[in-house]
């Protein structure tokens, strides 16, 4: 789904209409998605704050992938799913200095350490951070 999010719905910005959770809700139908992944480009904060949003993924999505744009944005987005009960898998903090080494791109910046984040996997240069939460409401049992 390509448009603008926010709280509510049917407005439109630049011709674009603006959807809530529950219009991207409506767009997949009934039932369970397996999986949300969200780059909304700062947008994460008024989209999940719109009326039952979380409430929504609580009751339909079993994991869900969000790109954070700031480091509050990431920081408050953590803490209300945590309080939703989902559970954090997956985290890469968001890098402030993204904007700093994106300028720089052609000059090689991106390699050096401040742009870079850290993982198991080694260092890795990541734009935005990035939260994967699972649903262990909606998570079918391994057998």
């Amino acid at each position: 789904v390509h448009g603008f999010v926010g709280e509510s719905s049917g407005r439109t910005k630049e011709g674009v209409s603006i959807l809530s959770m529950a219009d991207i809700m409506d767009l997949v139908g009934d039932g369970v998605v397996d999986y949300l992944d969200m780059d909304v480009q700062s947008g994460e904060l008024p989209l999940l704050r719109g009326h039952g949003a979380i409430d929504l993924i609580v009751q339909r999505v079993r994991r869900v992938q969000i790109g954070t744009h700031g480091s509050e944005i990431h920081t408050r987005l953590r803490a209300m799913l945590l309080e939703a009960g989902l559970k954090l898998e997956r985290e890469l903090a968001y890098n402030p200095e993204t904007a700093r080494c994106d300028s720089s791109a052609r000059t090689g910046r991106q390699t050096e350490p401040s742009c870079m984040t850290w993982t198991e996997f080694g260092p890795v240069y990541v734009r935005d951070g990035l939260l994967g939460f699972a649903n262990p409401r909606l998570l079918m049992p391994v057998s």
